[in-house]
């Protein structure tokens, strides 16, 4: 007869509270001395290599103690055997409904320990540019929080888990209305997971919400957006999945932005070029090409046509048309300006407010400050040389205007 069965044959013969009470106490003197084994080895020994180790993730595994939790691995399989050899006889049960609790337990802070060395520093920023990472771990923690639950219930009640989820039925209906809203931003971040909608750093617009700017935190339940005005926005995750979301993501990947603004011409001041502004502008560099090219390709029309000799009826350069192929040379020299991306300049549809005269191009600054700028010199150039072609800009009388005219005699 060994020691442990001795000691067993030894609790056996006293009364079955105090035996029990020994009993318990024995198990846990081999966990202790299992642990502290283990904890030497794992943790002791395990630190120094991760000191050594020149990769980070290790340093976040033992900074949130995963080392720590997976010690206990170890010592509670040795408690589980020797519970096995030395019990033989009923009336301990509850040590083995105990020691299943404590693996269930182990077995969720080593999982939860594990994801959160996972949210941390470089791992944390690399898995961001694939996933919404910390939405992700909140719905695994979810899901191993419930599968952990039912296994407790399931043990202290002395059910099987199939059971529990079966007795679990009939509060459905008033689980989904009392947890309405945790419900549908459990659902909405798993959508936003799932297909990678919105991410950490992404900048979006919700015009219905008034968001407009940078998201800090992506979450199961809501969003974080730090506004351009400084504010900060938080929102309902699923508000991002019944609302219309502009995500610029797409305009940071393709490292272009784009730019789309109209001036808007006076029509009263588009005519025919006559001779003298043609030689004018024939000086102009960019515009040689251009003339060259567009005369012959006018002389052979009109000659075909017959109406070379009408002045209104044949083909002419007008002073817009030719403003206009101006800008389209100018954005195709500008080096800010992409020349893979779309570049058009075009007529938009004449109103009140005069002629639209449309710059649809891409910017290769993105970033808003140096974005602004590119658009604005070159409105800034526009506006000056449309003088040029003897083209006006439409613009509202103002008071000035009024009393200039009031002043006339």
């Amino acid at each position: 007869m060994n020691w442990f069965e001795y000691s067993i044959s030894l609790i056996n013969g006293l009364p079955s509270w105090l035996g029990s009470g020994l009993f318990v106490f024995l198990l846990l003197f081999i966990w202790w001395m299992a642990y502290r084994l283990c904890d030497f080895i794992l943790v002791k020994q395990g630190t120094k290599l991760v000191n050594k180790s020149k990769n980070k993730f290790d340093d976040f595994l033992a900074e949130k103690k995963v080392l720590h939790r997976l010690a206990h691995l170890p010592a509670f399989f040795i408690v589980k055997l020797a519970f096995s050899a030395l019990v033989k006889e009923d009336g301990f049960s509850f040590v083995e409904v105990g020691l299943n609790i404590y693996f269930i337990l182990l077995i969720v802070g080593i999982i939860f320990a594990f994801l959160e060395a996972l949210n941390q520093g470089q791992i944390r920023r690399h898995l961001e540019k694939i996933i919404p990472l910390k939405a992700c771990i909140q719905v695994i923690k979810i899901i191993v929080a419930i599968i952990a639950a039912i296994l407790l219930f399931a043990e202290l009640s002395n059910e099987s888990p199939k059971g529990v989820l079966v007795g679990m039925g009939a509060l459905t209906a008033v689980i989904l209305l009392i947890f309405k809203d945790a419900i549908l931003g459990f659902v909405a971040g798993i959508q936003l997971a799932a297909n990678n909608l919105v991410k950490e750093g992404d900048w979006i617009e919700v015009p219905s919400l008034g968001v407009d700017g940078e998201v800090m935190d992506v979450a199961l339940t809501t969003v974080k957006v730090r506004n351009w005005d400084k504010t900060i926005t938080s929102l309902p995750t699923y508000s991002l999945i019944s609302n219309g979301v502009k995500n610029w993501k797409g305009m940071s990947e393709s490292k272009m932005r784009r730019i789309k603004r109209s001036l808007y011409i006076d029509m009263t001041s588009v005519k025919f070029l006559n001779q003298t502004q043609l030689e004018r502008l024939e000086k102009l560099p960019i515009l040689q090409e251009y003339f060259t090219a567009k005369k012959t390709e006018l002389n052979e029309w009109n000659s075909k046509s017959n109406i070379a000799d009408d002045p209104i009826v044949k083909r002419q350069l007008t002073n817009l048309g030719t403003f206009r192929k101006y800008l389209k040379f100018y954005l195709k020299n500008h080096p800010l300006i992409s020349q893979e991306a779309t570049l058009i300049v075009r007529q938009l549809q004449p109103g009140s407010q005069g002629l639209p005269l449309e710059i649809y191009a891409f910017s290769k600054q993105y970033a808003w400050a140096d974005y602004e700028d590119v658009q604005s010199d070159i409105f800034d150039h526009a506006l000056a040389v449309l003088k040029e072609f003897d083209l006006q800009i439409f613009q509202e009388p103002t008071g000035l205007d009024f009393k200039s005219f009031a002043n006339k005699p």
